[in-house]
C-alpha cells in the first residue's frame, strides 16, 4: 500500500486545524477514533466518499490530490507527484522552474516542430520533459489550493464551481 505521504499530510491537516482524533471524528462523521487513527498511521485508508469528506471537512484539496496519487490504482498510473511546502516557497519554485522552461524554451520548440523526436534529440528532450514534469510539480499544488476556493455548496451540499 503507498499511503505513507497521504496519511501524513492527513495528520498535519488535522493538527493544523487544531482538531482532537475525536473532533476529527465528528466532523467527518466516522464513529469512533480507531478508524482515523488506522488512516493517520497508514494501517488503512478512507473510500474515496470518505476521502471527499475529509478533504471538506479539512478544507484542504492537496489531500485530496494525494489520496488520487497514493491510494488509487489510477491515481498512481497518471497523476504526477507533487511538491509540498508552504505558499511563499512554492512561489519561488514556480519562479525558478519557469525560468527552467524559457531557458529551454527554444530546445522544445525545434525538438517538437515535427512532430517527432530524433535519436540525436533524445537526450534534450528528456531534460525538457523533466523541466515540464519539475514546473507541473510546483504549479499544481497553486492550482489545486485555490480550487477548492472557487467551490461552494450546493442545494444538496454537493460542492459546485463558483464563477466569481
Amino acid at each position: 500500500m503507498h499511503v505513507r505521504e497521504f496519511s501524513m499530510l492527513l495528520v498535519k491537516a488535522r493538527k493544523e486545524r487544531r482538531l482532537t482524533q475525536e473532533q476529527a471524528c465528528l466532523l467527518i462523521g466516522i464513529a469512533d477514533t480507531s478508524t482515523l487513527s488506522k488512516w493517520e498511521t497508514g494501517k488503512d485508508i478512507p473510500s474515496e466518499k470518505m476521502a471527499s469528506k475529509i478533504v471538506q471537512a479539512y478544507d484542504e484539496p492537496l489531500l485530496g490530490y494525494v489520496y488520487l496519487h497514493e491510494c488509487t490504482e489510477l491515481g498512481r498510473l497518471v497523476l504526477p507527484p507533487i511538491v509540498h511546502t508552504d505558499l511563499d516557497n512554492l512561489t519561488l519554485r514556480f519562479q525558478k522552474e519557469y525560468d527552467d522552461i524559457k531557458r529551454i524554451q527554444m530546445d522544445m520548440i525545434s525538438i517538437a516542430c515535427d512532430g517527432t523526436v530524433e535519436e540525436h534529440e533524445q537526450e534534450r528532450w528528456r531534460i525538457v520533459q523533466k523541466e515540464v514534469a519539475d514546473l507541473a510539480g510546483v504549479s499544481l499544488p497553486l492550482i489545486i489550493r485555490s480550487f477548492m476556493q472557487s467551490k461552494k455548496p450546493s442545494q444538496d451540499g454537493s460542492l459546485v464551481r463558483a464563477y466569481i
